[in-house]
């Protein structure tokens, strides 16, 4: 579930907190919700802490969700690579990659800041 969604004016980004065991509908909804607050306050970098995701939707379903992510919005995922879901970030990362969509995976916050905040 996102258990925090807010914009960080200061960094100029959206940030987000989500934990637990996610489903395609409550992926897709956090990403709807992510993404009216950033037009509405025309922010479209995007940071999102997945340190405390226990499951994920199938590769597949995760793939359908992601494959089509617009490319105007640059997000960062913060997740440890011991997290059960950290494999299937990294392709969806790859696949993101390879259709000109900007979604990187770190392992820390700062490295996560860092890339956001290249031009």
């Amino acid at each position: 579930m996102l258990t925090n969604i807010h914009v960080n004016n200061t960094l100029g980004i959206v940030e987000a907190t989500t934990s637990g065991h996610l489903t395609t509908e409550k992926i897709q909804a956090d990403i709807d919700n992510m993404m009216k607050l950033s037009e509405e306050n025309q922010v479209f970098k995007f940071l999102l802490d997945a340190t405390g995701v226990l499951t994920a939707p199938t590769l597949s379903e995760t793939f359908q969700i992601f494959a089509s992510f617009p490319r105007q919005y640059k997000q960062a995922v913060v997740m440890k690579q011991s997290q059960p879901t950290a494999e299937d970030a990294r392709f969806i990362e790859t696949v993101a990659y390879n259709r000109g969509i900007l979604i990187r995976v770190f392992e820390t916050r700062e490295a996560a800041l860092t890339w956001l905040m290249e031009d």
